[in-house]
């Protein structure tokens, strides 16, 4: 089946306790659960101690969740998160399992990640030939504003990714903050902007990866 590998480390997890890098990868697995009701199943695993993996069936959920994992980790003050999607075949994907999963997606993940420059955060490797200049240049947008996201901001975006709060009057219940406050963080950190560029990437058609 066709399908996305996101693969990543944390950035400079060594100048912080193992307790917080133990948070942020938790960070990361409850992110992903949070939005399987629209994503689908989303196999997380931790390796190579700060280095983790989520494997989705579903690529044009790839970006989504990209977006949110980053703006989880950047509710905090703990460590960033270097993240490349890898997009093509996975096989043998069995539920929870991933030690015997192969396909290109990997291979293309892993090329991606060991590819990645030391000046940047997010890549991706397998988008058709006509796509991925396109997705190279969005990736690079967005990391360029996420960069920038204050820990309310990335609150924000994180929390108005899951179901069930998709009003900003549902986003202001549940941080106990105005109409007006959660408009101006959600606006200040590009959200309509990500939100067209989710658009445009899930409505493609992945079928040729």
């Amino acid at each position: 089946m066709q399908g996305a590998v996101l693969l990543g480390d944390l950035v400079r997890s060594r100048r912080f306790p193992a307790a917080e890098t133990a948070a942020a990868l938790d960070s990361l697995r409850n992110m992903a659960a949070e939005l399987q009701p629209i994503t689908g199943p989303a196999h997380f695993t931790r390796f190579r101690g700060d280095g983790w993996q989520l494997v989705t069936s579903r690529p044009e959920m790839a970006l989504r969740l990209a977006i949110a994992l980053i703006a989880r980790l950047a509710t905090t003050t703990g460590p960033g998160t270097r993240l490349v999607i890898g997009l093509g075949e996975i096989d043998d994907l069995a539920e929870g399992e991933l030690g015997a999963a192969s396909g290109s997606a990997f291979l293309r993940s892993g090329q991606a990640l060991d590819d990645l420059s030391s000046r940047r955060r997010l890549g991706q490797l397998g988008a058709p030939a006509p796509v991925a200049p396109w997705l190279d240049g969005a990736l690079h947008l967005i990391e360029f504003v996420s960069e920038r996201w204050s820990p309310p901001q990335a609150e924000a975006v994180a929390l108005a990714l899951v179901p069930g709060w998709q009003t900003q009057a549902d986003l202001a219940d549940r941080l106990g903050i105005t109409r007006q406050a959660i408009h101006a963080r959600l606006a200040g950190a590009g959200f309509p902007a990500l939100m067209s560029a989710l658009a445009a990437f899930e409505g493609h058609s992945w079928g040729d990866i």
